[in-house]
């Protein structure tokens, strides 16, 4: 009932809050959430309800080149 790894590309910020809700608690420590729509045009809604989830979230986050980001839970 953990999970290690999730990949998330909803292309919507709504069902990408409703995902981190469902998901996030149930992450080991050291897994890893990828962001598909983080950094893309468009996706201000999703990059905001991320970064306001994951605020103050003990992890590691990086933005990537290719319009991804990760997150790494601790």
């Amino acid at each position: 009932n953990k999970l290690s790894w999730a990949h998330i590309d909803l292309n919507s910020s709504y069902p990408t809050k409703k995902t981190l809700d469902f998901i996030y608690p149930i992450m080991e420590k050291n897994s890893v959430i990828l962001f598909d729509d983080y950094g893309f045009d468009g996706f201000e809604n999703t990059r905001k309800v991320i970064d306001n989830y994951l605020y103050k979230k003990k992890g590691d986050f990086f933005q990537l080149p290719t319009g991804q980001a990760y997150f790494i839970k601790r």
